[in-house]
């Protein structure tokens, strides 16, 4: 039976930096967020994952993009990127499935992407929200 699973994940800018995290489970950096659960939408999806892996209830601002794709397998996969701003007095830091949490300028983004530091569209998501690329939130609902 094939299965369909989303997930919601967000650039999250801290005054010109990037905050990434890194799971326990992986040696890449990646965007905070996650898997959407049953019966929960892609906004509930994040605020829940953001609190999981940095202690923040977030809540984003703007839509970078949804993109739904089939797997080799035939599985169908969602997956929609919100863009916020970090409050500047806001403390985060790494939940129990995360191994670092960490900022990082543009620069550094680009380098580590270049280096293969960097999950599949990370560096992406994160060039289209420097670049002013978004949408209205409703169009990512």
């Amino acid at each position: 039976m094939k299965k369909t699973n989303a997930y919601a994940y967000s650039v999250i800018d801290n005054c010109g930096k990037y905050l990434l995290v890194k799971s326990k489970e992986s040696e890449k950096w990646n965007l905070v967020g996650g898997q959407v659960k049953n019966g929960e939408g892609r906004l509930e999806a994040f605020s829940r994952e953001s609190m999981e892996e940095i202690g923040l209830n977030l809540k984003p601002e703007n839509g970078i993009f949804s993109k739904d794709y089939i797997t080799r397998e035939g599985n169908i996969k969602i997956k929609t990127i919100y863009s916020l701003e970090l409050p500047l007095l806001a403390k985060y830091h790494p939940g129990a499935e995360i191994q670092k949490a960490n900022v990082f300028s543009y620069e550094k983004v680009k380098e580590m992407y270049e280096r293969g530091k960097l999950k599949q569209g990370v560096f992406r998501a994160v060039r289209n929200h420097k670049k002013g690329k978004t949408h209205k939130l409703t169009d990512f609902c």
